[in-house]
């Protein structure tokens, strides 16, 4: 088996290294061939770097690297041109005349190894206008720029900062407005899409593929990819694990599989969970460990959210692509960052339905939410949502309801004073979606509720949670509206579960449980 490679992102070095290479050069031999100016945004650990530097190597005219991938026998010309390639920095500059000097220093270091003379005392745009030049004489330039927004999200909290880092992006990519008879090929990545800006307004014919169909595995491992790429690690994770081959590629597809970023298209495999998967062999978070989104969990918590609105979201086809510093969309800020992905469309009503991509999305997110709004620990969490699933198992209701009392009595009184009472149907809800099973949520009404269904080995589970009214109002809710009768047929018992929550109190009052005969 190839060697897996992890935190690499050079192609040379992967080719060079013998190290595992998911060929997308076929889709790289349209880009390069069919255009002048492309941007695609990705979740971040999704492969854009590594097709960064495979563009680079094509336009280089590195041929023999490609020895053995589709784009080898291809007719591309193999021309070599002078490539520019631009990596945001991986330091988080929060003053935008620092990060200012870092592209200054950038610029003059290209021009250095270039043996080009910038000049002293001159612009930005200036001087990389005069490197642009310098180098055309050799052949027309290429230019390439990974994470063009990274310098915005590092400060998107702080919108002041985030819209003077914006400014000097805007400054420096507007360089190539003028410059079209020098410049052969310009290609960025970034992880959003920034709307009501002037960021891209020197790029001329910019193509965003970002939602092509063409290219929306561009990157990301499909199915098929995985199966042939992947083959003799699938065979040693069966053996490993001490399951059939198909069970293996059912939980990695439950784990990792799921992104959709173009309606009706294919989804993909997140790439950085695979890699980490075949060389532990453990089915645990690596994507979303790799990097919490803070912002994100301080973001929904300033927004007015109910139980179900991260389970099913729906948004028309303008917000889908639009980003904006100073409102910071909440749905499309989460579908543009990978923590929610299409799951569906209606092409009347151009809506898009958005939901978790998959498994490690959907748990980790849940606990890392919880963590921020209660205050707790993921580890307490995690052993909470262990014994709740325990008890259900034994159809144990009191130690259920005693375990959620004891969550709810331990979130700190300085956090329940903050909280609104959707917050706890929330929690309620998150704690119970935790479990990794199916969970029916019907509308939230003025005081809110939910609705969930769970299914245990033995047992059908019907919970309705209400606020600041009686537990058995809640079981006469699930009688009036039988959401047990769909259940009658099945050989398992069926359970009801009433809970009341009280907002005063900021705990469970009391609960009701009737087993359907």
């Amino acid at each position: 088996m190839k060697q897996l490679p992890i935190g690499i992102q050079t192609f040379e070095k992967i080719i060079k290294g013998n190290y595992l290479y998911v060929d997308k050069t076929k889709q790289i031999y349209d880009i390069v061939s069919g255009g002048t100016t492309y941007f695609i945004s990705r979740p971040r650990r999704f492969g854009k770097s590594l097709l960064c530097s495979t563009l680079e190597e094509v336009f280089r005219g590195n041929k023999e690297l490609f020895k053995g991938l589709w784009i080898y026998d291809s007719n591309y010309s193999w021309e070599p041109h002078p490539v520019i390639r631009v990596s945001m920095p991986k330091t988080k500059y929060d003053s935008p005349e620092l990060f200012e000097k870092w592209l200054n220093e950038m610029v003059d270091d290209i021009a250095k190894e270039s043996s080009i003379d910038v000049g002293q005392n001159r612009t930005l745009p200036s001087k990389f206008s005069t490197i642009i030049k310098a180098l055309s004489k050799k052949n027309k330039v290429v230019i390439i720029i990974d994470e063009y927004d990274k310098p915005i999200l590092d400060n998107i909290t702080n919108i002041e900062i985030a819209d003077k880092m914006r400014d000097v992006l805007s400054s420096f990519y507007s360089t190539f407005k003028d410059l079209d008879q020098y410049l052969k090929f310009i290609f960025l990545t970034g992880i959003t899409q920034f709307s009501k800006t002037s960021i891209f307004s020197g790029l001329n014919n910019l193509k965003n593929i970002t939602i092509n169909e063409k290219y929306s595995d561009l990157l990301g491992y499909t199915q098929e990819e995985l199966e042939s790429f992947f083959k003799n690690y699938i065979v040693e994770a069966s053996n490993k694990l001490g399951v059939s081959k198909d069970e293996v590629l059912k939980k990695l597809k439950d784990w990792y599989n799921g992104y959709c970023f173009v309606e009706n298209s294919s989804k993909v495999y997140n790439p950085f969970s695979i890699l980490l998967f075949f060389d532990e062999y453990k089915f645990k978070n690596y994507w979303f460990k790799s990097g919490t989104p803070t912002f994100l969990m301080e973001l929904i918590k300033e927004k007015d959210y109910d139980s179900e609105d991260l389970e099913v979201v729906e948004l028309n086809a303008a917000e889908i692509d639009s980003f904006d510093i100073e409102t910071l969309p909440l749905f499309t800020t989460l579908f543009q960052t990978g923590y929610l992905t299409i799951v569906g469309y209606d092409e009347e009503t151009e809506n898009y339905k958005l939901s978790f991509p998959n498994e490690e999305v959907r748990k980790s997110f849940l606990q890392h939410l919880l963590a921020s709004i209660t205050k707790y620990q993921i580890a307490k969490i995690s052993k909470d949502v262990v014994a709740l699933r325990k008890a259900l198992q034994r159809n144990d209701i009191d130690s259920f309801v005693f375990v959620l009392k004891i969550f709810f009595a331990n979130i700190p009184y300085t956090v329940q004073d903050k909280q609104k009472e959707q917050d706890y149907q929330f929690l309620f809800y998150a704690m119970l979606k935790l479990f990794g099973f199916a969970i029916i949520v019907e509308e939230p009404t003025n005081i809110g509720r939910i609705d969930a269904v769970i299914t245990m080995n033995d047992y059908i589970y019907i919970f309705e949670f209400k606020i600041n009214q009686s537990a058995e109002k809640a079981l006469q809710q699930i009688e009036d509206k039988k959401y047990y009768e769909k259940y009658l047929n099945s050989d398992k018992k069926v359970i009801s579960v009433g809970i009341n929550f009280d907002s005063k109190e900021r705990n469970i009052s009391d609960f009701v449980v009737k087993e359907i005969e």
